[in-house]
């Protein structure tokens, strides 16, 4: 697989979720969508995300619509890696 180019990196949108006021949280989840530069939905694309601290890493595919999720992770600092063929 070839990495994307920097511009799908950044149409990459991202949504944490953010805890309620007054409540701790451990965990988040992680959505997203992958576009390229011309904003055509990426689909397959291989996703990966790694905790900076940990070095713990997940890896899902965008569906046909682009869009991925991760669930339950701890909170922390990550690096978050996206790769498609072409």
């Amino acid at each position: 697989m070839k990495a994307i180019a920097g511009a799908l990196s950044l149409a990459v949108a991202l949504w944490l979720a953010v805890p309620h006021a007054g409540a701790q949280r451990t965990t988040a989840d992680l959505y997203g969508n992958i576009q390229d530069a011309s904003g055509a939905v990426v689909p397959s694309a291989k996703v990966s995300i790694s905790n900076e601290l940990t070095g713990a890493q997940w890896t899902a595919s965008s569906d046909e619509r682009g869009d991925f999720t991760f669930t339950l992770l701890p909170t922390g600092q990550y690096t978050l890696r996206v790769e498609a063929a072409g």
